[in-house]
């Protein structure tokens, strides 16, 4: 550095300071005094040296072997060999830094300085699992209606937003509240002004008059909208009632409100009580189970009535009548009765015939299984033999009116009604009560020749008509009520099933007050009942979770002794912390605390700019490779890769444009000494459906099953509940293989789906293998 002193030096006044003799008599004295004194005020030399102190005290001005020792004392721990920053500009800001030791912007500022990285924080305390953190809020509205500004009507959702910022006062109550936003939506039809409040001070009146003054010329007013049903509770659920079955909101002055039952109890068939046993059965015939919601009922007749008082007990059945033989050849190998016939050889003995006995109606009934998660009663219908229903026997006759002055022996005609086909059945009056003027109390089918008992080809559908014929009675009414095998009525007894447990409110109407209740005496057993409130002013939403603080099974972690705890810490940067560990720990690092460091790729050659990230102590070492693709496996082309089954890679891929495979962490299926292989992870693209089931209402959902995350779909159904379309509303990502589909509804029958995900077109190209080392 050159010499700054000024002329103003001390070998320019040895000559004056020297007496007059001295000057005269000792030149080369002289001459030799200043000579030194020019000598120490030579750079570096001790009166140089005095003259700039000052100077050298400041890092801007000093010289470089004074700079060293500032560095030498002030930044002892730091490696001046990675000091990438200006030294005197580091020198200058050390105290500030030094008083910010522990804090994120010390550290930033020296990772910046020795190393020019850019950093990010993260504690893992903050997803640490603690019980009752949830953040719970309820939002808080006002519905209003019939809005002015300056006392004009506006409908117009820009002069409804005036509302927002403003204090409102409600002109009876002298209730207020502050506006934070406010809505606009439609429901069932009707438009509902909406504020959504806070600071809310005393309770709105419901039609009271609120306002707020925006400003000296802007009166903004509206009415309180209330008097909406909000809950309805049960208070008694019944008994048999179904999904669906209306509520009846009553009230004296409200209106528009609708709400049905939305979820039941279910269970099972305890036992079967016979109403009617109708006729034509057989001990031991199934019984039919339909409806009711559940599942896995069964049972069987036990007894029958086989006293012949309702039906004969035996009927001989023939399998061949006249009318189908009547063109049949006598030797024809298939008949071998008749090809065995002979002149002496009746029709009645060559035809073939079975024998239908210990029949009559249904007595009892035995439950083999009871079934579960029925919702309802189930129809029940008995399973007769089969032959014996397409024959259309008459089986049974039900006495409705006695009548009076018939005899025994009086017959019975049956005349077909319109539709009705039938022949040959013939009944007569066995039995008459003498106490009761000769009404008829007993009544017998009877047989023509050639005919079965009760006649065949009749209709359970078109039962003719039952008319008695006498000479002397009149007045009775007897009716056809069943042909054999059909008819019976049975009951079934359920456990504690179609108990209301839930309703759900479609429209909650206006005006209605207080006394408002609810009428379910037209559904189910009709005891059920609950209790409605109504809105009066405020309306509360119901509460929600603002994150997923203090969920189990969300994404936070339980504490652990070393990463999940709360005095461990995370620096994260493009960086190994092999890199920047021991700068950190010797000069910033807090006492007490725990460092770790995460490795983030910014893969600079992606569109997206994806970034993938992993725990990372001890470094990463990223290598580009190539890679096949062969359907949804890639085989990494990697020599002595350390790696084995189940291990966790980053993978970013360089090549195959917009259709190439996501990047991310994946894990290794197989390996060998030369390569090792992945799942290519891709979203969900198609769901086809295979049986679109039956009986899906507004209630049922899908379930997207699969080792893939975030996929979403709803369905479309057609008027008998069919799935008719899928809407794929959220493809997810990280799909390895095509996800299951399932339609989940109550009472449906089921629906089957396939699926397909979205593979990447390309089939080779680079990849970014990143491992921990």
């Amino acid at each position: 550095m050159a010499n700054t002193i000024s002329n103003n030096r001390i070998s320019n006044l040895v000559y004056s300071q020297l007496p007059f003799f001295v000057r005269n008599d000792h030149s080369n004295f002289i001459t030799f005094i200043e000579k030194y004194y020019e000598y120490l005020e030579q750079n570096d030399k001790v009166i140089n040296r005095i003259k700039n102190l000052q100077r050298y005290q400041d890092i801007d001005l000093t010289e470089d072997e004074f700079a060293e020792k500032f560095y030498s004392t002030f930044l002892k721990y730091i490696p001046q060999k990675d000091i990438l920053a200006d030294k005197k500009i580091l020198i200058k800001h050390i105290k500030d830094f030094y008083r910010a030791k522990g804090t994120e912007k010390a550290t930033k500022f020296l990772l910046r300085a020795l190393y020019d990285l850019e950093i990010d924080f993260y504690y893992p305390k903050k997803d640490i699992l603690r019980t009752s953190d949830g953040k719970w809020f309820i939002q808080k509205s006002l519905r209003i209606t019939d809005t002015k500004i300056a006392n004009i009507s506006n409908s117009n959702l820009s002069g409804l937003e005036r509302y927002i910022g403003s204090k409102i006062i409600g002109n009876t109550s002298n209730s207020s509240a502050l506006v934070e936003k406010v809505d606009r939506f439609f429901e069932q039809g009707t438009q509902i002004d909406e504020l959504i409040l806070s600071n809310i001070n005393g309770n709105f009146i419901n039609g009271e008059l609120i306002y707020t003054i925006t400003n000296t010329t802007s009166f903004i007013s509206s009415n309180v909208f209330g008097g909406i049903i909000n809950t309805i509770e049960v208070v008694d659920g019944g008994s048999l009632y179904s999904i669906g079955d209306p509520v009846i909101i009553v009230s004296n002055t409200g209106s528009g409100a609708c709400a049905t039952v939305s979820l039941v109890t279910t269970g099972n068939i305890t036992s079967i009580s016979v109403f009617s046993g109708g006729a034509g059965f057989r001990v031991n015939d199934y019984l039919l189970f339909t409806g009711g919601g559940g599942t896995g009922a069964n049972a069987n007749v036990k007894t029958v009535i086989s006293d012949n008082s309702i039906h004969p007990n035996t009927y001989n059945i023939v399998s061949s009548v006249i009318s189908l033989e009547a063109n049949t050849t006598l030797d024809n190998a298939v008949y071998t009765n008749l090809s065995s016939s002979n002149v002496n050889t009746s029709i009645s003995n060559a035809v073939n015939f079975w024998t239908y006995a210990n029949t009559g109606p249904v007595d009892t009934v035995l439950i083999l299984s009871s079934g579960s998660n029925y919702s309802s009663k189930p129809d029940i219908s008995v399973i007769a033999n089969s032959v014996i229903q397409q024959l259309g026997i008459l089986g049974r006759m039900d006495i409705i009116n006695g009548g009076q002055n018939y005899a025994k022996g009086d017959t019975i005609q049956f005349i077909n009604v319109i539709g009705g086909y039938g022949t040959g059945a013939f009944a007569n009056v066995t039995n008459v009560d003498a106490s009761q003027s000769n009404a008829i109390n007993q009544i017998k089918f009877q047989m023509i020749s050639g005919n079965f008992i009760g006649g065949s080809g009749y209709d359970i559908n078109y039962l003719p008509t039952a008319n008695v014929v006498s000479n002397t009675g009149n007045g009775a009414n007897i009716i056809v009520s069943a042909i054999l095998g059909t008819a019976a009525n049975l009951i079934p007894t359920t456990s504690s099933i179609g108990s209301i447990q839930k309703i759900v409110i479609s429209n909650r109407g206006i005006n209605y007050g207080s006394n408002t209740r609810i009428d379910l005496t037209q559904s189910g057993d009709g005891t059920a009942n609950g209790n409605v409130t109504t809105i009066t002013g405020t309306f509360s939403y119901p509460g929600i979770y603002l994150n997923d603080d203090g969920h189990i099974s969300s994404y936070n972690f339980i504490q652990n002794r070393d990463y999940y705890q709360i005095y461990s810490y995370v620096i994260k940067s493009d960086q190994s912390i092999s890199k920047y560990r021991q700068a950190v720990k010797d000069i910033i690092h807090p006492a007490g605390l725990k460092l770790f460091g995460q490795y983030e790729y910014l893969n600079e050659s992606s569109n997206t700019g994806n970034r993938s990230s992993a725990n990372d102590v001890v470094g990463s070492l990223i290598t580009s490779k190539t890679y096949v693709k062969t359907g949804n496996t890639i085989n990494i082309n990697y020599t002595s890769h350390t790696l084995s089954i189940n291990s966790n890679v980053i993978l970013e891929f360089t090549s195959g444009g917009s259709n190439n495979v996501r990047n991310g962490i994946y894990m290794v299926q197989n390996t060998l000494p030369n390569y090792f292989q992945v799942l290519q992870k891709s979203s969900l693209s198609n769901i086809a459906i295979v049986n679109p089931g039956r009986l899906y209402n507004s209630n049922s959902f899908l379930v997207i099953t699969g080792n893939g995350y975030g996929a979403n779909a709803t369905f479309n159904t057609n008027a008998n509940g069919s799935i008719v379309s899928v809407i794929i509303n959220e493809p997810g990502i990280g799909f390895t293989f095509q996800p299951t589909i399932t339609a989940n509804g109550s009472n449906s029958i089921s629906a089957t789906f396939t699926s397909n995900i979205a593979y990447s077109n390309n089939t080779s190209g680079n990849v970014f293998v990143i491992l921990r080392q």
